[in-house]
């Protein structure tokens, strides 16, 4: 996984600088229909902040927690996610630790805790319907590590296949200028 994450920023650092990037079809983000028929704004920040975190965005490694069902299948819609994500290079050497991070935040999913911390990460993914932005997770279940959870939107045509049928990705944040985040379009994967 190092050699994979290096690998897609140097390739994707050379093609955020070329000019054809800013004016290519396939980087821009459109609202699904379903988010505009009902008004729906929770990613707005995703739309109207896009070009900054595609220039400027930061590529991290990163685990999906939940996702609408319907991502996990070929389909048309775009529908939202929520992932923990690490800066940490810790997590670039195990990513499978990040994956046991996030398969424990869904594990607790709507259930009574007594830690509140806790409590309002099972609350959130509970209710599929809140968002929650670039939130440090506890320590205690971060293994002491910085690790974020936030929900974002997942855009099919930057999926390698068109739907969820991977574990680990990267992903771009910015959080010092916006609460939105990406999965890096698969184009500027590494092979």
């Amino acid at each position: 996984m190092i050699e994979f994450m290096k690998k897609t920023r140097d390739l994707y650092n050379k093609e955020r600088g070329r000019l054809s990037f800013s004016f290519s079809a396939y980087n821009k983000l459109e609202k699904p229909s379903w988010m505009l028929t009902n008004k729906d704004n929770r990613f707005e920040a995703t739309y109207k902040n896009q070009k900054i975190l595609l220039r400027k965005g930061r590529i991290v490694i990163a685990n999906i927690v939940q996702a609408n069902s319907l991502l996990f299948k070929p389909g048309k819609f775009d529908c939202p996610a929520a992932m923990v994500y690490s800066e940490d290079p810790y997590f670039e050497q195990q990513p499978d630790i990040l994956k046991s991070i996030a398969h424990g935040l869904f594990a607790i999913k709507g259930k009574k805790l007594d830690d509140e911390e806790l409590q309002s990460f099972s609350d959130i993914l509970a209710d599929e319907m809140v968002p929650m932005f670039n939130v440090q997770i506890p320590g205690k279940i971060a293994y002491g590590k910085k690790v974020y959870f936030t929900t974002f939107m997942v855009h099919r045509k930057h999926l390698p296949n068109g739907f969820i049928d991977f574990g680990y990705f990267p992903a771009l944040i910015y959080p010092e200028k916006t609460e939105a985040s990406i999965i890096l379009p698969s184009r500027y994967w590494a092979t």
